[in-house]
């Protein structure tokens, strides 16, 4: 195993568990939205934390899976989409992950370089 598929799945594992951690906050959103009225929470409402987790879990998964792919250029370009899209979903809970998926894609492009070179 290469250095840039060990930062693609631990970037993948701290975004899942990112991703967990925005749902169990979007719930307890949810019931202080409940509980106190629309406004209590701000002006995001908690629906939005679930589904930011739900795409911040998806798009981790399909980080690590990429890290397994053959062309190391297509897996840079899906693993950086995947450091953006994430940390666009949900911000402060994939601060972990971004800079593992952006070094990890960083390394996969310069792997596919280097293979390119060699042809």
């Amino acid at each position: 195993m290469r250095a840039s598929q060990v930062l693609a799945i631990f970037g993948g594992i701290f975004g899942i568990l990112g991703g967990i951690f925005a749902i169990v906050v979007g719930f307890i959103a949810g019931v202080f939205e409940e509980a106190f009225g629309k406004d209590s929470t701000g002006s995001i409402p908690s629906y939005f934390l679930y589904v930011g987790g739900i795409i911040a879990i998806f798009v981790s998964i399909v980080g690590i899976a990429a890290s397994f792919m053959r062309n190391k250029t297509a897996a840079g370009i899906i693993i950086l989409s995947c450091a953006i899209v994430g940390l666009i979903c949900i911000s402060t809970g994939y601060i972990i992950s971004f800079p593992l998926f952006l070094v990890s894609s960083i390394i996969f492009f310069i792997e596919g370089k280097k293979k390119k070179d060699r042809e």
